[in-house]
């Protein structure tokens, strides 16, 4: 007698993915601080005779004869790899691979987040969510790391807790290397960080967690 097949759809949520991005992240040189108090970004004079300082790993340029320092890109890995295979599917503790063998479609249908703490003192520009293959380092599309969603940062702090929206060529990739390449990815969070002189000096922290929902389509041979 002969095998036939069922398709089959299953619905499932990835674990929370936690990250914390703190003021220790931009590793700001300590001749910026003016310990105040408050403690403030220490304005650096600055003119056409007179150029900023080399303070690695920030840039300077003169505005206004004072040394602003450009943007900080502050990226972190979000959470750990994950194996979409061994993900459970519901409270019965069973798992995709149990399910369907045979995986014809997968995909990430969406993207929530929930932050705990928020004691960051300093604005962060969009967050930027990627994923890349397990062995990804850091982000950099050299090792196929891709962006997925694109999060403003300042809502999401207002509101503590919403949806991402997603990227439909970024999430339409990761469906690809799911079902072509291989289960196990990692996925990154990147946000640029804007410091102005005399500002506050950055301290405190943002710690939030991310939540997929994922949508797996194939056959269950009987």
């Amino acid at each position: 007698m002969s095998a036939c097949d069922t398709t089959a759809t299953v619905n499932f949520r990835t674990g929370e993915l936690l990250v914390e991005v703190s003021a220790s992240s931009l590793e700001l040189p300590d001749a910026l601080r003016d310990p105040g108090p408050p403690a403030t970004l220490r304005s650096i004079p600055c003119s056409a005779m007179r150029a900023c300082p080399r303070l690695d790993p920030l840039t300077l340029r003169c505005s206004q004869n004072a040394c602003d320092p450009e943007p900080v890109s502050v990226s972190l890995p979000l959470g750990y790899p994950i194996n979409f295979d061994l993900l459970e599917t519901g409270s019965s503790g069973e798992v995709l691979n149990d399910i369907l063998p045979h995986v014809d479609r997968i995909e990430i249908r969406s993207v929530t987040y929930s932050i705990s703490e928020d004691s960051l003192n300093v604005e962060l520009g969009e967050l930027e969510l990627y994923w890349g293959p397990e062995g990804a380092a850091d982000i950099d599309p050299a090792e196929g790391v891709v962006r997925m969603a694109t999060l403003d940062s300042e809502a999401a702090r207002d509101a503590g807790t919403g949806a991402v929206p997603l990227d439909a060529a970024g999430n339409a990739a990761l469906s690809a290397y799911l079902l072509g390449t291989a289960r196990t990815v990692r996925f990154f969070v990147r946000t640029p960080v804007d410091i102005e002189p005399l500002g506050p000096f950055p301290a405190g922290n943002l710690s939030f967690s991310v939540r997929m929902a994922v949508t797996a389509e194939g056959r269950i041979v009987e």
